[in-house]
């Protein structure tokens, strides 16, 4: 059994540790050898972009300093948690997202699959639930329309790559 501390994360983060988990799972029932190098390194990757944190072996280590980024030393790649696909419009070709943080047209936004695939969703105008052009989804759980596509599934994730 594994557990993710996923009590004070957010979605996107217990999304990403599930999805890494399961293809670590998966990939030695398969061959029952030790994992590359590369692979370890696109798992912490793929980790470290929704961690609160960096990563460390403070606590193994007793170094209270390496406990956390006091510092904000940390400056490595980050996704955040934007919506979640609540359904699909066929006649339109848009995702239905419900907002979870503050976006807009133009923004790196992905979608995050369980198998941790992600899809880009290049898009440059959003859509209110009355087909409105909205420079931005900033109302809470605010339900927007965004041009794409491919159909997914409701309770995908969308994230957004964030700068530096």
């Amino acid at each position: 059994a594994f557990k993710v501390e996923g009590r004070m994360k957010s979605p996107l983060y217990v999304a990403s540790a599930a999805s890494i988990y399961r293809k670590a799972v998966d990939y030695y029932c398969e061959t029952r050898q030790a994992f590359h190098n590369y692979q370890v390194s696109n798992w912490k990757s793929e980790l470290s972009l929704t961690a609160t944190r960096p990563f460390t072996s403070g606590f193994l280590d007793a170094k209270a300093e390496a406990w956390q980024d006091v510092d904000k030393a940390d400056n490595r790649p980050r996704a955040d948690f934007c919506a979640v696909v609540k359904g699909y419009d066929d006649e339109r070709n848009m995702l239905v997202v419900e907002q979870r943080a503050n976006f807009g047209p133009g923004e790196p936004l992905e979608v995050f699959l369980p198998d941790g695939e992600v899809y880009s969703l290049g898009f440059s105008v959003l859509y209110d639930q009355d087909m409105q052009t909205i420079d931005r989804a900033r109302h809470p759980q605010q339900i927007v329309l965004i041009p794409c596509a491919r159909k997914f599934p409701p309770n995908y994730l969308v994230r957004r790559r964030a700068a530096n």
